[in-house]
């Protein structure tokens, strides 16, 4: 009888020792369990990331080639080029370690949201790239139109072309004329808004490629700060938007601004990073 008692408090022993391991592989099965689905959470959280980056650099390269081709520096917010972003790997053991190094789950998935913003900002690119690209000049003239100060507007033709430019090699393709309340016209010669030319207020002039409407920004630039001056120029896209001398300077940026506005939604950039002829 004695031995039999002595033996209880040792049985018992064993069954509270396997009792507490239990609950301590428990508790770390459940932990391991726990991290595996994060890390699982976070790989497929990962591969959606790559999948709108993959996305995001596909519209990249479209915009790229658009914005080669025509004039953008002069638009405020457009940029010039862009640049693609690196995918990540969303294998198992590198989604853990970068959640060991700081990452997490609803950082990915945070960056997610990130790219499908940018990738919305990037198609506003896009289409702006296109509307100023060799736009149609009755379509220009209808949005000059509307804009404010401006009284007539008409289009070059062939049969009424006083530059005899249109269509020629390196000459425009289009040129809408404006005239502007903002300008006396007594003292502009002319019987109609394209006789009377830029000086009645301005022109929008349309080139085939982005080379041209510089090469005619280069042209006009040679006349700044002469008696030959004939107002401020600026090339958007394939376009050469000019304001008449008989304007004053913040007038000019204006209108160039309201011209590019009703084109584009987007203001012009008044930080000095395009042409603006002679101040």
């Amino acid at each position: 009888m004695q031995n039999s008692t002595e033996k209880k408090p040792i049985k018992n022993k064993k069954k509270v020792l396997i009792i507490v391991l239990s609950v301590i592989l428990g508790v770390i099965a459940i932990c391991v369990l726990l991290v595996l689905l994060l890390v699982y959470s976070s790989v497929k959280a990962t591969k959606e990331y790559n999948a709108e980056v993959a996305e995001y650099n596909l519209l990249v390269n479209e915009y790229n080639e658009k914005a080669d081709k025509v004039a953008l520096y002069n638009i405020e917010g457009i940029p010039t080029q862009l640049n693609e972003i690196s995918l990540v790997s969303d294998s198992f053991f590198d989604v853990f370690s970068s959640l060991i190094s700081g990452n997490s789950r609803e950082k990915i998935i945070s960056d997610v949201e990130t790219i499908k913003e940018l990738k919305k900002a990037v198609i506003v690119y896009d289409d702006i790239a296109e509307k100023v690209y060799a736009p149609d000049s009755a379509e220009i003239c209808s949005l000059i139109k509307e804009i404010e100060h401006v009284k007539d507007v008409d289009r070059v033709s062939e049969g009424k072309d006083p530059d005899a430019v249109l269509g020629t090699e390196g000459g425009y393709i289009g040129c809408v004329y404006f005239s502007l309340d903002m300008v006396d016209q007594t003292i502009v010669p002319g019987n109609d808004v394209i006789e009377k030319g830029t000086d009645a207020g301005g022109a929008v002039e349309i080139y085939a490629t982005v080379k041209d409407a510089e090469n005619r920004c280069d042209y006009l630039s040679q006349f700044d700060d002469t008696i030959l001056y004939t107002g401020s120029y600026a090339a958007v896209g394939t376009m050469v938007i000019r304001t008449s001398y008989l304007l004053d300077f913040d007038d000019q940026v204006s209108i160039t601004n309201e011209i590019t506005k009703a084109i584009t939604g987007v203001a012009l950039d008044k930080a000095g990073n395009g042409e603006w002829g002679a101040e």
